[in-house]
């Protein structure tokens, strides 16, 4: 699934949205392959190879179903839960503050928004997992901002479901 809805300026409701219908439909975790962020080219760029790959490992009995889930949920949260909500209100913040340039942000600020980006994240992610039981078998997610400006990077382990 390439989701290009983030093509619509500023409007992550309708980003939001799909995700949310891909839960409450319990369809979020029997996607084989998911991105939507920045460009067509990214979007496509990410899911296409993901889908691929997939099938790829099915065809040759080589498929990892908590590698696929873990690089699927990565993009969820990534892509979705920080792109169309975390960011924006870290963009917010900065900018209520007299910080107009979000692109380089001096080191004590950029620990300061890492750590609201933790916890902005930590609380987001559990929602899926409890609508969607396919979604989550997880053991941790751990982010942090590797860049100091604002992208972040997710390390996730997934664990399987019991």
């Amino acid at each position: 699934m390439a989701d290009l809805s983030f093509l619509a300026a500023n409007d992550y409701a309708g980003q939001r949205r799909l995700m949310q219908d891909l839960v409450i439909r319990r369809l979020a975790g029997r996607v084989d392959a998911f991105a939507s962020w920045n460009t067509v080219a990214n979007t496509v760029g990410t899911a296409l190879p993901e889908a691929i790959a997939v099938r790829a490992g099915r065809l040759m009995g080589t498929y990892d179903a908590r590698a696929n889930a873990t690089f699927t949920f990565m993009r969820y949260v990534d892509d979705v839960a920080f792109h169309a909500d975390v960011r924006p209100r870290l963009n917010a913040d900065l900018s209520a503050q007299g910080i107009d340039d979000h692109t380089l942000l001096l080191p004590d600020t950029a620990q300061r928004v890492a750590s609201e980006n933790r916890a902005l994240l930590v609380a987001r992610r559990a929602r899926p997992a409890r609508a969607d039981r396919a979604a989550v078998p997880r053991r941790g997610l751990h982010d942090h901002l590797p860049w100091t400006h604002l992208r972040t990077e997710l390390d996730v382990r997934l664990a399987p479901r019991h």
